[in-house]
């Protein structure tokens, strides 16, 4: 078996073929990185930069300055979190109809082969990581299958047009507290999204929201949750 068979495995669940055209507009929410932090953004960095030899990619990295909003200005929250509407919104801007807007956290690291089956993505897929205390180098899926699978989502990727068609279903929810990947990944289960399997990887850290419970940004997505939850009659699988 090659390295790449269980990602070109992936690519038969979208239902597409590539794009000849198709720019994959990669968006994240940039933050300043030290110590552990940064050798472990460093190590996913390193995974994005082989992906985009491949020409297919456009990188957008977008900061607290591109901002109108953050949780700390309309919030009060301690951080200056991103709403995922306004990030969305610079990558909107850049893409065109034919493009896939890929949104990932920023310590993620992206399988070996991963941007041929993003440029088959028919309208929205998206990718729960796998995680790992250390990362090999350059990881295929099959290295990245053999983790414990995380039970939210750090990768999404959808056409313009399905954003178009179904974004509005989405709460005004904050980027870096929880709950806003159960509702977009539930969205996408709902319409025409497809689960990209061993997909990406992480290296194990604690989360911040994990011991700050209180904090404004969570309690913002949790009611906005529970209340897109309520309203559709679902519950957490």
């Amino acid at each position: 078996m090659r390295d790449n068979d269980c990602v070109s495995d992936i690519q038969t669940s979208t239902g597409a073929k590539a794009t000849s055209s198709r720019r994959l507009v990669h968006c994240w929410n940039q933050r300043q990185r030290w110590g552990h932090d940064k050798r472990r953004h460093d190590v996913a960095a390193a995974s994005w930069a082989r992906e985009y030899r491949t020409g297919r990619w456009m990188a957008l990295p977008i900061t607290e300055i591109q901002l109108r909003r953050t949780a700390k200005n309309t919030l009060h929250d301690p951080r200056a979190l991103p709403y995922f509407r306004d990030l969305l919104a610079i990558a909107l801007k850049r893409a065109t109809e034919n493009d896939l807007i890929v949104f990932t956290n920023d310590d993620v690291v992206l399988a070996t082969g991963l941007t041929e089956t993003l440029c088959q993505v028919e309208h929205a897929a998206w990718a729960s990581r796998h995680e790992f205390v250390r990362l090999p180098e350059s990881p295929c899926c099959l290295d990245i299958i053999v983790g414990r699978k995380h039970p939210g989502a750090d990768l999404f990727a959808f056409t313009p047009e399905w954003w178009a068609i179904h974004g509005d279903a989405m709460p005004d929810m904050v980027l870096g507290a929880p709950e806003w990947d159960m509702v977009l990944r539930l969205l996408m289960q709902s319409t025409t999204g497809v689960e990209l399997h061993a997909a990406i990887a992480h290296e194990e850290h604690r989360s911040y929201w994990l011991s700050h419970t209180e904090d404004p940004s969570t309690l913002h997505n949790r009611r906005l949750a529970h209340a897109w939850l309520a309203e559709r009659e679902l519950r957490w699988d």
